[in-house]
């Protein structure tokens, strides 16, 4: 076994630590990997982030941290696979950046999402097994769990409080084709701005920092862009608009709109008496749909 201080001299442990965290892996992950490496030395969490405090080696796991909401979707319908991947597509497309890790939910809604990921990290070499990079279950400390609760009180009860009016007065029938797609031309465009606005507002609050938890305190947007200033580094991989064409085409996520869930002769009814339905107020939404309900008849 080692003296206590001679880890300080050794040069390959820094190196190690120096790689190990660079893979933006989970304190729980590096610690193993060293107990591996370096049975000579005694680890422990504790003895583990003193020594990367000894090094000047900054800590940061970003899947845990930063609790950034990148986009919001609202759609018609989340359980098509093709759906999912195609929205997760469009999000690569404008930010052009893989991240290292993709939490999921496990089931086949997922499925097309996951496959592109793990094609993309496939390409770029950076793991031996890209499959370990899609983690399914709860994210870490709860985080998207929380991003939910709020969404749930600012906008969710909001809204269901009108569709319960609509249903209770039996002026929304959820077996009918033509209410569901009404309802959807009114409704998801207005949840889809106030979503929206919830994101911008989320992503721009402070946060403090927190004991036990590897979250720095600051503006959530802020910490994301300028991971540097906060002892962390921009871990995402650049991608190119060639390979995101390649993977488009081998995925088939983009052939079809599978966003058309509304009848064409219905939607040209819905534009002439509602143009713009993002503009309605929320408040208004249950009257919007009163609107064009009274108008709108299948043939």
């Amino acid at each position: 076994m080692a003296s206590k201080s001679e880890w300080m001299e050794d040069d390959q442990l820094e190196q190690y630590l120096e790689t190990y965290i660079s893979q933006n892996l989970k304190r729980s992950d590096v610690l193993d990997f060293m107990k591996r490496d370096f049975p000579q030395y005694n680890w422990s969490l504790a003895t583990l982030d003193r020594h990367l405090r000894h090094f000047g080696i900054h800590y940061i796991y970003y899947d845990t941290p930063l609790a950034v909401v990148s986009d919001v979707f609202v759609c018609y319908l989340n359980s098509n696979p093709l759906v999912v991947g195609k929205m997760y597509l469009w999000y690569l497309f404008e930010t052009e950046m893989l991240l290292r890790n993709l939490r999921v939910d496990r089931g086949t809604e997922t499925a097309k999402m996951a496959t592109i990921h793990v094609y993309l990290l496939n390409k770029h070499e950076v793991m031996n097994d890209p499959t370990d990079a899609i983690i399914y279950g709860p994210s870490t400390s709860n985080k998207i769990e929380r991003w939910w609760r709020e969404l749930h009180e600012r906008l969710e009860k909001f809204f269901k409080e009108q569709l319960t009016v609509l249903l209770r007065g039996r002026e929304y029938d959820p077996h009918s084709v033509l209410d569901r797609q009404l309802l959807a031309y009114v409704f998801i465009p207005v949840v889809q701005r106030e979503c929206d606005i919830l994101v911008r507002y989320w992503n721009s609050h402070r946060i403090r920092v927190q004991d036990k938890l590897e979250i720095p305190g600051g503006v959530p947007d802020h910490i994301f862009s300028f991971p540097g200033y906060y002892g962390g580094s921009n871990m995402g991989i650049p991608l190119h608009k060639d390979e995101l064409r390649e993977v488009a085409e081998l995925s088939g996520v983009m052939d079809g709109d599978v966003f058309d869930f509304i009848n064409p002769r219905v939607k040209r009814e819905c534009l002439q008496l509602l143009s713009n339905p993002e503009k309605v107020e929320s408040k208004d939404a249950i009257e919007a749909f009163r609107l064009l309900k009274r108008n709108i008849k299948f043939p």
